[in-house]
């Protein structure tokens, strides 16, 4: 340890020389080392922040992409654009189902517009129905897998099962089915065009004798 000066002069020049160090350091701290460590700390925060938003961006992407092609498959597959003709596709499509199921289809018609039928003012038009059948579960549960794994854009909106009274003879194993449903028009379906009609060949004329 350096003993102090005995010379005041000297000592007060000693005295001098350490407050400067001391105030120099603590300027330092305050003006470089301090912003700097704030500036580093938040640049830390930033950019892990930009790395979360950057993922969760690539996320959305892969999300967007794949219900791009999932609503692009799902336009292919629409409905024709013709509220008539979209009926009449989903009335013989579930006739067609019923009948390959063994289901006894008592009745399927569009149900009017106070119930959930036809609107066709919205975004995503649609079209109600109603049908009542009556099977065994083993029909019904492959007519509902059908109706919900159909290629149109269907969505079951209510199902009702119950156990048909066989009368005298006691409980049937036949259920009764009502169902309610919609067609959703998203798309126009492509027309498919006439075939052409090919013009009549014409008769030669018979050289005048």
């Amino acid at each position: 340890m350096t003993p102090m000066p005995k010379d005041p002069k000297q000592r007060q020049r000693l005295m001098l020389i350490v407050a400067a160090c001391l105030i120099g350091a603590f300027a330092s701290d305050r003006l470089v080392f301090t912003p700097q460590w704030t500036a580093w700390n938040a640049r830390a925060a930033r950019i892990a922040q930009l790395e979360q938003d950057l993922s969760r961006g690539r996320d959305q992407a892969a999300r967007r992409a794949e219900l791009v092609r999932r609503w692009r498959e799902m336009e292919k597959r629409s409905l024709p654009a013709s509220p008539a003709a979209a009926e009449d596709l989903i009335l013989k499509s579930v006739g067609q189902w019923a009948k390959e199921c063994r289901l006894d289809l008592s009745s399927v018609k569009p149900r009017p517009p106070a119930e959930g039928g036809r609107d066709t003012k919205n975004a995503c038009p649609r079209l109600g129905f109603r049908a009542s059948a009556r099977g065994s579960i083993q029909a019904i549960a492959q007519f509902l897998w059908r109706l919900e794994s159909a290629p149109l854009p269907l969505h079951v909106d209510e199902i009702e099962i119950a156990a048909r009274d066989k009368g005298k003879g006691g409980a049937s194993d036949e259920l009764s089915l009502d169902i309610q449903f919609n067609g959703l028009l998203m798309a126009s379906a492509p027309e498919t065009p006439a075939p052409e009609s090919k013009p009549a060949a014409e008769t030669p004329e018979e050289p005048l004798s």
